[in-house]
C-alpha cells in the first residue's frame, strides 16, 4: 500500500483537476454564465426558449444573447460566480456527493484504511510492549 503522503498528494492533484474543470465551466464567457442573461420561454414550451440580456433592456425590449459569439463580444458580461464561490461549491459537492467523484472517494477510503491499519499496528506494538513489561515485572517480583 502506498504511503499516506502520496495518497494525499494524488487527492490534491485530483481536486485541482476538478477545480480547473469547474473554473472552465463556470467562468467561461457563455450566455448561461452571465449575471444579466436569463432564459425566456415563448408560447409556454421549452422548444421556444431563448436567452436574452437584461443589461440593455429598455421598456421590456431585450437583446437576444444565446450564442458564444454574442457573449464573447459583449462588453456588459459579468460572471455569475467568483472563483472563491466556485471552489467552495466544489468542496461542498465533493463532501455531499462523493459518488460523482469516484477517484477521490476511493483514495479517501484507502487513506482511511491505511490510517486505521497504522493505528492498529501501533496499538498492537504498544499492547505487546505492555505485556512484555508486565512479564518482566512479574519475573523480577518473583525472584
Amino acid at each position: 500500500m502506498k504511503e499516506p503522503t502520496k495518497i494525499k498528494e494524488k487527492i490534491r492533484q485530483l481536486k485541482f483537476a476538478y477545480t480547473k474543470q469547474f473554473y472552465k465551466e463556470h467562468l467561461s464567457r457563455e450566455p448561461k454564465n452571465c449575471i444579466y442573461n436569463r432564459t425566456v420561454i415563448f408560447a409556454g414550451t421549452k422548444e421556444h426558449a431563448t436567452r436574452v440580456c437584461n443589461y440593455f433592456s429598455d421598456n421590456n425590449v431585450y437583446q437576444i444573447c444565446d450564442s458564444l459569439e454574442c457573449a464573447g463580444s459583449c462588453n456588459a458580461f459579468v460572471s455569475k460566480l467568483k472563483k472563491k464561490d466556485i471552489k467552495t461549491s466544489l468542496d461542498n459537492d465533493i463532501k455531499n456527493n462523493p459518488m460523482k467523484y469516484p477517484e477521490i472517494m476511493a483514495l479517501n477510503w484507502v487513506l482511511e484504511k491505511n490510517v486505521q491499519d497504522t493505528y492498529l499496528t501501533n496499538f498492537k506494538y504498544y499492547f505487546y510492549s505492555k505485556i512484555f513489561s508486565i512479564k518482566e515485572f512479574i519475573k523480577r517480583w518473583i525472584k
